[in-house]
């Protein structure tokens, strides 16, 4: 099973959502978008263990704390009224129409919060497990068909789906929140009216959730609430003989009255008692300590997994990675019994070591038959399919929606080639500078470092990665629309870098995307940016001792050149080391501030200006300096 159709009112930041989620899911975005809401719209809705909480939503569950009916607007004191009367403001008159409808709200309903999906691809046990409460769907206008002409059958040309549905609301007379989960079937049946959405079905659907900081604060329990129960019901193993624990615990704590002093303090304890009232109805009322009030609930609630090493601990106490993988384990172990499952991660990344990161998210979607996933890791992104990659977008009136990032077969290819940690750094950031060649990425980072906290054409300028601005390779100057228009439909800030072209080449790199704006330098590549804006000093170091450098000059030679020469030898060795990283990481660690192409200086700060929403521009040129 796996959800086609996810709709979401008044849910926490979101006023109202619908998306159609893929198999995979990758939801890309700033903070505080509703990126986490989604996930915990899904918990809400298809989380069995739920319905056993004695609290399920509260007042900030509803979008901007609206859950009860707005008072109805009340007089303003008799003195004002009489101040009103003698100073009428004829502005502040509404004439109302005679044939007006004037809006009465004495019986209107409370905010709902409602979070409704729809579920197809059943198989035969679904079928039968769902067989009263399946409903049509139609995939070329994805929606549920309500209804269809008197005879006709609604299941002919749809699939079979369920449509379960949350709804929670604010019960005035109780002065507290009422929820119920149900199936979504005949639209004029009331909300009472619909088939309840229990907890057996929920674990038919298999949703699982994981969310890193339940691993750091709640230990691995036999509670029923507990995500480890939810395991040993999926292998129908629920633990039982719970009587034979209570026998056992009783009396564990006597050792403790073997200290003299101990007995004795609870002892003066017992005859203080038996002074005023009788400790029993049979014997002399012995006092005791004991380890719980020996009830399931407490031995479930205090029993701890523990790791029996050298030094046994409980798994609780254990470092942060391990935790995060405990539960992973669990959920995975899940999900590998059934065969299927829903698993949502928010940001599974978070003390994970890359390796374990991209193990994870290898064995989810191995065994998963739909994820929603919500990250800020590359080494995550990068293991997901590129189809999965959704950027969200809200609107003023907190409506959210996602858009794909890859649209066509052929943008979908040239990404998965190039899906390395550049790229990936660049769609969880919020702005991107796309280059023709690695070699010019390193001179703007290294511009960028060297630019940070310091004043520059008239602003005060920050690293790029501390802006969130990330330098990507494309492969030459015809490449940089693609990959641009690719972050752009990220949701991304992009600005173009290229070497000087013709006016026709310009006006067609233009065209592929109008919208992205293009930066080009004065020169016709990068050796001949260097050659004009780098000092002669670092050009003869290089040439003299560069390690990395196909050939080394005596000193004694590289002095006896005349100036045209010695730049005809310059410019030849750049070019016989084109895109040889070695050899520009070496110059690069021997330029400062002063000694760094102002062209580069340039574009930092006109990316980060650009970045910051305190300028916009089109295609432009960084003059020569």
């Amino acid at each position: 099973m796996r959800i086609v159709r996810l709709d979401i009112e008044r849910f926490r930041s979101i006023r109202s959502a619908t998306l159609f989620p893929n198999v995979h899911n990758v939801y890309l975005g700033p903070n505080n978008l509703g990126k986490t809401a989604i996930l915990e719209a899904l918990n809400l809705l298809l989380n069995p263990e739920m319905a056993m909480r004695s609290s399920v939503v509260d007042e900030n569950d509803f979008h901007c704390r609206e859950y009860r009916l707005a008072p109805p607007s009340t007089p303003p004191p008799v003195e004002m009224q009489a101040e009103a009367e003698r100073v009428p403001d004829p502005a502040a008159i509404t004439m109302v129409p005679s044939d007006a409808t004037i809006e009465v709200t004495a019986n209107a309903m409370p905010p709902i919060l409602r979070i409704e999906a729809v579920l197809t691809n059943l198989d035969d046990d679904d079928f039968r497990e769902f067989g009263s409460v399946l409903v049509p769907w139609d995939s070329q206008q994805r929606r549920i068909i309500e209804n269809t002409e008197e005879g006709e059958d609604p299941f002919a040309n749809a699939e079979r789906a369920v449509r379960p549905c949350f709804e929670a609301w604010y019960d005035e007379e109780e002065d507290d929140f009422a929820c119920r989960s149900f199936f979504r079937t005949d639209p004029q049946l009331p909300r009472d009216g619909f088939p309840s959405f229990t907890k057996q079905q929920k674990r038919r659907i298999g949703f699982l959730i994981y969310r890193d900081f339940r691993a750091l604060q709640r230990p691995i329990t036999l509670e029923p609430v507990a995500l480890f129960s939810r395991l040993l019901a999926s292998q129908d193993a629920t633990p039982k003989h719970f009587e034979n624990v209570l026998a056992e615990l009783e009396g564990v704590i006597s050792p403790l009255f073997q200290e003299a002093n101990f007995a004795r303090v609870v002892n003066e304890y017992r005859q203080e008692l038996l002074r005023y009232l009788p400790l029993a109805n049979i014997g002399n009322g012995h006092l005791s300590f004991e380890a719980t009030d020996r009830t399931r609930e407490e031995v479930k609630g205090a029993t701890q997994l523990y790791v029996n090493d050298q030094l046994p601990l409980p798994l609780q106490k254990m470092g942060a990675g391990t935790r995060s993988l405990a539960i992973l384990a669990i959920l995975l172990l899940i999900a590998r019994k059934r065969g299927r499952g829903i698993i949502a991660l928010e940001e599974p990344e978070t003390f994970l070591f890359p390796h374990a990161q991209r193990r994870v998210v290898d064995e989810v979607l191995g065994l998963a038959s739909q994820t929603f996933v919500t990250t800020h890791s590359p080494y995550v992104l990068e293991r997901m399919p590129v189809e999965s990659l959704q950027r969200l977008v809200r609107d003023d009136a907190a409506t959210i929606g996602a858009t794909p990032v890859v649209t066509g077969t052929q943008a979908g290819r040239q990404l998965r080639e190039r899906f390395r940690k550049q790229l990936s750094e660049a769609l969880l950031g919020r702005a991107a500078i796309i280059v023709e060649e690695e070699s010019t990425r390193l001179w703007i980072l290294k511009a960028s470092a060297l630019l940070h906290g310091r004043d520059f054409a008239g602003t005060k300028v920050e690293a790029l990665e501390l802006q969130g601005i990330a330098v990507v390779t494309a492969v030459g100057n015809g490449d940089v629309p693609s990959v641009g228009g690719l972050l752009r439909r990220a949701g991304l800030l992009v600005i173009g870098f290229l070497d000087q072209v013709s006016e026709q080449q310009c006006q067609q790199l233009v065209e592929q995307q109008p919208e992205l704006p293009l930066v080009f330098h004065s020169q016709k590549g990068l050796e001949d940016l260097l050659m004009r804006e780098l000092p002669q000093h670092l050009f003869r170091e290089a040439l003299i001792k560069a390690p990395y450098a196909r050939h080394n000059y005596d000193t004694a030679v590289v002095d006896a050149w005349q100036p045209d020469e010695f730049s005809r030898k310059a410019r030849e060795f750049i070019r016989q080391h084109k895109g040889y990283l070695p050899l520009h990481e070496w110059i690069l660690d021997q330029v400062g501030f002063d000694e760094m192409p102002f062209t580069f200086k340039t574009l930092v700060a006109l990316a980060a200006t650009a970045a910051s929403g305190k300028a916009t521009f089109g295609p432009c040129s960084i003059p020569s300096h």
